[in-house]
């Protein structure tokens, strides 16, 4: 056997290593939870780094106390930019990115690792994910219902492809990245669409990561936002490839667009923003009549009519 052959062998035996990369900003409250998670994987190639915008609520304190860990707190214009800066100082094969108030469940990077040796030719990979309340205690799992297809149509039933639980090589992030940084809801979406263009992504059946649902979220505040960024960047991708495609799909997600704004709306009746939840329902059926057909439309009188805690317990039987 020549030296080459022995040198690819040997690098396809070694584990992987893993870059766990962390934006953050006023998380003191989960942070610590975040960090020793990733210290208590005890998995002997791992780094972590942590971009932090300036945070002042206690944040720094604790991550002072971590002397392995690799961290900086500097000003950013977002979430995508710390990502980016995060993955600009890591150094190792493959980036985990695992939010602030998210963390990695016990024993997650071994058995990544393990599925990638078993499976040399992934590039992406992506997995189950845990949902957790605000103080940790796990309230549903979820598998993911990822295609190809479905991710150009994700308005067509919700899309299940968690960035928590999905992982990827250095190379990936080269190719297709960096995260756009006008992008504050759907920059994980937009990457993930880039990189399937090029690389098959790899199912992997097993939970790694909480993803913690809690009120103060982003995500809980930007719908419209996030909306309006998905369609961006679907329109940008079918830009870049078949002109007569952007045509038909810039038709179609001016339909979709106002068809979700009239569902947006009727959760903001549903929360109390009853100005703002008017205001979406009328712009979201001036500009698409049909949206009063939605699915969402029926299950809104649903629970006014059985209350939403009798709804959802019929629902979950």
């Amino acid at each position: 056997m020549n030296s080459s052959n022995q040198q690819t062998n040997a690098s396809q035996s070694s584990p992987p290593s893993f870059s766990v990369v962390t934006p953050s900003f006023n998380q003191a409250a989960y942070i610590r939870v975040n960090i020793e998670s990733v210290l208590e994987q005890n998995y002997p190639s791992v780094e972590h780094v942590i971009a932090d915008n300036q945070s002042t609520d206690g944040t720094i304190e604790v991550m002072k106390n971590y002397e392995t860990l690799n961290w900086i707190s500097e000003p950013d214009s977002g979430q995508s930019d710390a990502i980016n800066k995060a993955i600009e100082r890591s150094s190792n094969e493959w980036i985990v990115w695992v939010n602030s108030d998210d963390y990695l469940l016990p024993g997650a990077l071994n058995k990544l690792s393990e599925y990638i040796q078993a499976h040399p030719d992934a590039s992406v990979i992506y997995s189950n994910i845990l949902f957790v309340d605000a103080d940790g205690r796990p309230k549903e799992k979820h598998a993911p219902n990822y295609t190809p297809w479905k991710m150009l149509h994700w308005w067509w039933g919700a899309l299940r492809l968690w960035q928590p639980g999905t992982v990827f090589k250095r190379e990936v992030f080269d190719a297709v990245g960096p995260l756009l940084v006008d992008y504050h809801y759907s920059m994980d979406f937009d990457f993930f669409l880039k990189a399937q263009s090029r690389y098959r992504f790899h199912y992997f059946d097993d939970d790694l990561v909480a993803f913690r649902k809690h009120e103060e979220q982003k995500g809980h505040a930007g719908e419209r936002t996030f909306i309006r960024e998905r369609v961006d960047s679907t329109l940008n991708y079918w830009k870049r490839r078949n002109q007569f495609a952007f045509l038909f799909y810039r038709i179609l997600l001016y339909f979709v667009e106002h068809s979700l704004l009239f569902v947006d709306g009727l959760r903001q009746l549903e929360r109390g923003n009853k100005t703002v939840g008017w205001q979406l329902i009328w712009k979201g059926l001036s500009h698409n009549p049909l949206a009063i057909f939605r699915p969402e439309h029926a299950g809104f009188w649903v629970r006014k009519i059985l209350g939403s805690e009798r709804y959802y317990r019929l629902k979950s039987k």
